[in-house]
């Protein structure tokens, strides 16, 4: 397909499928990458950097004022914007490879009928 292009399959809707896939599908997962990466430095750099100590970044953390962060709401409700973001990115992941499975096994199909 690299060398010929979209070209060689005769299915009409498997040939749309493909194409949306990397003109719609890649494009809006590398950019919410791209959005989320910059969201978790922000929240890295203005919360936890501040009031966490890690002995292993991203693995362990122990608070530096266990109190403080007790009762500081900002960095609670960071920590369930992070959980959101991450959820709803995951959901756009899952949903992601759902649709390339989808297609690679029709291209499979396609491609064996010839």
């Amino acid at each position: 397909m690299k060398s010929r292009g979209l070209n060689i399959i005769r299915n009409q809707t498997l040939r749309k499928k493909i194409s949306e896939l990397y003109e719609y599908q890649y494009f809006f997962l590398a950019e919410d990458i791209r959005n989320e990466t910059v969201h978790i430095n922000a929240i890295h750099k203005n919360q936890t950097t501040a009031k966490l100590k890690t002995e292993k970044k991203y693995s362990s953390a122990q608070p530096i004022n266990l109190i403080a962060l007790q009762n500081d709401i900002e960095f609670h409700e960071t920590l369930k914007d992070f959980a959101l973001v991450r959820s709803w990115s995951n959901g756009r992941y899952e949903f992601g490879k759902k649709e390339i499975i989808e297609a690679v096994g029709a291209l499979k199909n396609e491609l064996n009928k010839n």
